[in-house]
């Protein structure tokens, strides 16, 4: 868990102390680690999942968030408290403006039941930005791990050519990122792999004749099972029995072919 966020040490404001301690021990975020039985109610703190929270949390420029397929913005968490402190303060430089048009002392610093209401807001706003960076924090972690699952399926079943989109565009190829050449020429961007900065029409190319080696290898082995079954006179199959899709060692791939230039090489030149 991140560090949390406090601005006054404890001892120095009790009512603030007692809200922050309490704020914390409500808090799921900070308790994540607690057990506890799922149920309908439960949050499962995936990538996106975070994401959502942190938007809620934090907001854009001007401390909104939207929520999926609503059209009016939120004030996020954060900003709301600031909100709320800054009415706070406003209404405290009003009642100074009173007192000194009633010719009453000037009131330097909040006290009593508004200097009490004020750290009680600050409590809880800083309970949310200790939960905002634990948040920033699983998403790290979050994207490591991502990032690790991502490097295990990169060409894993060879070339065959199997995209995610991502507006319109291709995200991965083959489980390799792809970067686009002035918004419209993807080449693959991706140190995991042999083939970082190959053009994808060129990997296409490639994957083309890697998969035509393949059949060949293929229509090969069945010649030679026909060729067998024939001499011992058993029933001469007409092809090979299908076959699932099998992960494919990094050593077999194709190598870079000359024909094809590293585009991010040339990009730079």
């Amino acid at each position: 868990m991140a560090k949390l966020t406090r601005r006054y040490k404890r001892g120095i404001h009790p009512a603030f102390d007692n809200k922050f301690d309490l704020e914390c021990t409500k808090s799921k975020i900070l308790n994540a680690g607690a057990p506890e039985l799922p149920n309908i109610s439960t949050k499962f703190w995936d990538a996106t999942n975070i994401k959502l929270t942190i938007a809620e949390y934090e907001g854009d420029e001007e401390g909104n968030f939207y929520k999926p397929d609503e059209k009016y913005p939120y004030r996020s968490t954060i900003s709301a408290f600031q909100d709320r402190l800054d009415d706070l303060q406003k209404s405290f430089d009003r009642r100074n403006q009173t007192r000194a048009l009633m010719g009453m002392p000037f009131e330097e610093e909040m006290t009593g039941e508004i200097l009490t209401k004020r750290l009680q807001l600050e409590a809880s706003m800083d309970v949310s930005l200790s939960e905002l960076a634990t948040l920033k924090e699983w998403l790290t972690k979050a994207k490591e791990k991502q990032e690790e699952v991502r490097k295990d399926t990169i060409l894993k079943y060879g070339l065959q050519c199997a995209v995610s989109l991502r507006n319109g565009k291709i995200s991965t190829i083959d489980g390799q990122k792809v970067f686009y050449i002035d918004e419209t020429y993807p080449v693959i961007k991706d140190e995991e792999s042999p083939y970082d900065g190959m053009a994808v029409s060129d990997y296409r190319k490639m994957a083309t004749m890697w998969k035509a080696q393949r059949r060949q290898k293929r229509n090969e082995r069945l010649k030679q099972l026909q060729a067998r079954a024939k001499s011992e006179g058993l029933i001469v199959p007409k092809h090979l029995p299908a076959e699932s899709l099998k992960t494919v060692s990094r050593t077999s791939l194709p190598e870079w072919p000359q024909w094809a230039e590293n585009q991010l090489i040339k990009q730079e030149q």
